[in-house]
């Protein structure tokens, strides 16, 4: 049974150094894969009455400027991670950072993270985590991969190593019933500096109580590799200091330099007779109503 009176967890505080060099600029769940924010795909998955936590770190700003702009429909809560760089970080202790939101059961996903169907569908009545089998054997050392019994429970965690036949790679999205013995685990990993992934919290409920598959198709949009390959766009027309999205029947515009912000947004008021509709601004982006047509190379 699930429900949408839920609570998720976003990560997005990381480096996001697999995204290199396009996280110089942005945090890595902005970064457009086909004129769409990765996080846009994500907010499709969710129902507007989940309650979303949001962990902040690497240009957090710029996150939760877009989030608040673009996706007004939700209601979120911000929380700045102070270790979010460095040996010392990692989403266990993001997730950590938010504890204090967290006290009930809550779901949470890496920013990275597609799925193939909305949260609401997934359950709410026990701990799981999702994995994926057709995540390909010659890239699955850099996961971390799961040893699953015939009841579909988590026995066995194997961590970013040359996974087992039998395991299946853990996907970055899960929910969590005993939150306190989960919290417990990451705390005393972190403290006593173990490790500082999410799956020592895990892991302790693999021994504690039970911890169930769920089974998803995933896309992890954390690599270029993956991006270049889910790219529909004929062309790259990228600008090293700009970004670019459509979203929600808007043209959504980011500039490095501010004071390239300011003059686009100026221009466009000293034109507005033939320029674009809609045209508005926030601290660190520019967007308009989009035009209804389609580019020369498409016709």
């Amino acid at each position: 049974m699930s429900t949408n009176n839920r609570t998720l967890c976003i990560l997005t505080a990381g480096e996001g150094t697999r995204l290199l060099p396009l996280t110089e600029k942005l945090n890595k769940c902005l970064v457009p894969v086909n004129r769409e924010a990765i996080i846009s795909k994500i907010l499709r998955q969710i129902s507007p009455e989940t309650k979303i936590v949001v962990a902040l770190g690497h240009k957090g700003e710029l996150v939760k400027e877009f989030l608040l702009n673009f996706h007004p429909q939700f209601q979120y809560e911000f929380v700045e991670v102070q270790n979010y760089n460095g040996v010392k970080s990692g989403p266990g202790v993001s997730l950590l950072a938010c504890k204090n939101l967290l006290k009930m059961p809550f779901s949470f996903v890496a920013c990275d993270t597609i799925w193939d169907r909305p949260l609401n569908e997934l359950p709410t009545e026990t701990n799981w985590v999702g994995v994926s089998a057709s995540v390909p054997e010659a890239v699955r050392h850099m996961y971390c991969n799961l040893e699953i019994n015939e009841q579909g429970e988590v026995t066995t965690f194997h961590n970013k190593v040359s996974p087992k036949d039998e395991t299946q790679p853990f996907i970055g999205l899960g929910h969590i019933i005993d939150f306190e013995e989960f919290f417990k685990a990451l705390e005393d990993s972190v403290e006593n500096k173990r490790n500082y992934e999410i799956y020592p919290g895990l892991e302790a409920l693999t021994k504690k109580s039970t911890l169930k598959s769920v089974q998803v198709e995933w896309t992890d949009l954390g690599n270029l590799d993956q991006i270049a390959k889910v790219s529909t766009e004929p062309f790259d027309f990228s600008k090293p200091d700009e970004f670019i999205w459509f979203e929600s029947e808007k043209v959504i515009k980011f500039f490095k330099s501010k004071e390239i912000l300011d003059k686009k947004y100026r221009r466009h008021q000293r034109i507005r007779k033939i320029s674009v509709d809609g045209l508005g601004k926030s601290e660190h982006f520019i967007f308009y109503n989009k035009a209804p047509g389609q580019t020369l190379y498409n016709s």
